[in-house]
């Protein structure tokens, strides 16, 4: 390049490579200078003398892009997030603490009242003597369950044969056959003189039961005074032991086939 004196001239000092690079740079930076300007500037720099009045040294082109490239651009949009990473191993439990100080001992107020209980006492001791009444009330209507139920001593009348259509024999006959709800059942506590049982219908069982305890006996009357045993032909029982409940009893009775009033004696 020529030598010029005037000090409104520098010598451009950029190879045809570096100022391609140069135009690279300024395009990535898009520093608003055009890429015909950049072209022009190439080919002047291919000839020897050149009016470089609105030119910089290299050094001042280099600081200036160097400048340019430190100034922050214009944010971009934020892009998706990035899966999350694996979960790290978990470290090693660490020693435990010294244990604290005990407490002070508290106070308890036993006039304290809580409105949310339930109960018409709102102090915690009122409620709980209230709790334990109602419970102690509720165990003194609940009858023990090991009580033996109370059985009369003599038990005399009749049942259909619909109570029980499976029911042959009086060795099978139960206090719940004696006191289902459609027996005609007494009770007696002793002796009993010519006793009308009523008209009893056919197809019914005659039973008397009575507490071995008692030393007595069942008999029917035979229609002209008379006391006979219980017929046994069909269906029928005369001091037949059985159990009601635990306690011993004596069954007495026969099964009728034609209706009619009958009458018994307890002996």
């Amino acid at each position: 390049m020529a030598d010029n004196n005037n000090s409104k001239y520098y010598v451009l000092d950029y190879t045809h490579e570096e100022l391609m690079n140069l135009l690279d740079r300024i395009n990535d930076l898009e520093s608003g200078v055009s890429e015909d300007r950049v072209i022009e500037l190439i080919d002047k720099a291919q000839f020897g003398d050149v009016d470089t009045t609105n030119f910089a040294t290299k050094e001042l082109v280099e600081q200036s892009i160097a400048e340019i490239e430190l100034t922050p651009g214009p944010q971009g949009e934020k892009g998706e997030q990035g899966p999350q990473g694996e979960r790290g191993e978990q470290g090693p439990e660490g020693p435990q603490g010294p244990a604290g100080k005990d407490g002070k001992d508290g106070t308890f107020d036993s006039n304290a009242e809580f409105e949310d209980l339930l109960t018409s006492s709102k102090t915690i001791v009122g409620a709980i003597n209230e709790l334990f009444e109602l419970l102690k009330s509720i165990a003194d209507q609940v009858p023990p369950e090991d009580e033996e139920e109370t059985l009369a001593d003599i038990y005399y009348g009749y049942f259909p044969y619909s109570v029980d259509e499976s029911l042959n024999n009086f060795n099978n006959i139960t206090i719940d056959h004696i006191l289902h709800d459609d027996a005609v059942i007494k009770t007696a506590n002793g002796v009993l003189d010519k006793t009308s049982l009523g008209n009893v219908p056919e197809a019914c069982f005659i039973v008397v039961a009575i507490k071995e305890e008692l030393g007595l006996k069942a008999q029917k009357d035979n229609g002209i005074g008379g006391l006979v045993d219980f017929d046994e032909s069909v269906c029928g029982a005369n001091n037949l032991k059985t159990n009601f409940n635990g306690q011993s009893y004596l069954l007495f009775g026969e099964y009728t086939i034609i209706s009619g009033e009958r009458f018994i004696y307890i002996v």
